[in-house]
């Protein structure tokens, strides 16, 4: 089983052939998020072909599933190809765009010196081997910050050569992380919870008013409402959730809800 992957590896422009390993035939589908291997290197890249026959006779294995579900459907992949093929853009530039923030990373290099007695050839050899001489070892990113305006990389690639750098690919987790909501629903049907109202508090006091205000509102609404929400309409607190999950009359509970990104623009 083959797929084309478009690997997230700027400047590298176009698809590229992967065979499936076994333990992810049964896994793996159109719109995944892969590692795989790109030179000597581990990178991002999305599944947007199943080829019966490679386009190369030797194909290397995928690593990883980033996410057990498909990140993008075939429609958005449709849609990142007409893109790319209409304004001549890169299509991992065009599927990026629609892949949730914070989970597509870009591979980066992680460098170490192995002769700390070396001296360089060339000024910016010099200031690479400096530069890992007081700091230690050092990601591509963090090179090309501590040397702006300095095109670093080919004295680099010359101290590799020489054996005085090593050099190895890392490639971060992805930063998205689930968003978890807590949530309140009724313990009870809405007869039997306002059979209880009076239960809930010292009569005319400010948090038995609190808490009745809550379970009228999750009586009127007749479904499960976010604890944030039921906060800032009745003015509720922590605590009143507590007693009133006490009392039997509510239940808490936390779940895991998708992002969306665009939630707080506005498109007129």
């Amino acid at each position: 089983m083959y797929v084309e992957v478009a690997v997230n590896l700027p400047p590298v422009q176009g698809t590229f052939d992967y065979h499936v390993p076994t333990h992810l035939v049964d896994r793996i589908a159109l719109g995944h998020l892969v590692t795989a291997p790109f030179g000597n290197r581990r990178v991002q890249g999305v599944v947007v072909g199943m080829p019966e026959t490679p386009a190369v006779p030797d194909t290397r294995p995928l690593d990883e599933l980033i996410d057990p579900d498909p990140v993008l459907t075939t429609a958005q992949l449709d849609l990142a190809k007409w893109l790319a093929d209409t304004y001549h853009a890169p299509l991992i530039d065009c599927l990026t765009l629609m892949i949730p923030p914070g989970l597509s990373q870009q591979a980066d290099s992680h460098y170490h010196l192995l002769d700390p007695e070396a001296e360089g050839e060339t000024p910016t050899q010099i200031k690479i081997l400096a530069l890992l001489k007081r700091r230690g070892d050092l990601r591509g990113r963090q090179i090309a910050h501590a040397l702006p305006r300095i095109r670093w990389q080919p004295a680099a690639q010359a101290l590799l050569r020489k054996g005085i750098l090593e050099r190895h690919s890392v490639l971060d987790p992805p930063r998205v992380r689930p968003r978890r909501v807590r949530s309140a629903r009724l313990a009870l049907p809405p007869d039997k919870a306002r059979e209880n109202l009076d239960g809930i508090g010292r009569k005319g006091g400010q948090a038995a008013e609190r808490r009745r205000r809550i379970l009228e509102g999750l009586i009127e609404e007749g479904e499960p409402l976010e604890v944030s929400w039921l906060y800032a309409e009745y003015g509720g607190k922590r605590a009143d959730l507590v007693a009133l999950e006490e009392h039997g009359l509510i239940s808490l509970s936390e779940a895991e809800v998708w992002r969306d990104p665009l939630e707080n623009l506005d498109f007129v």
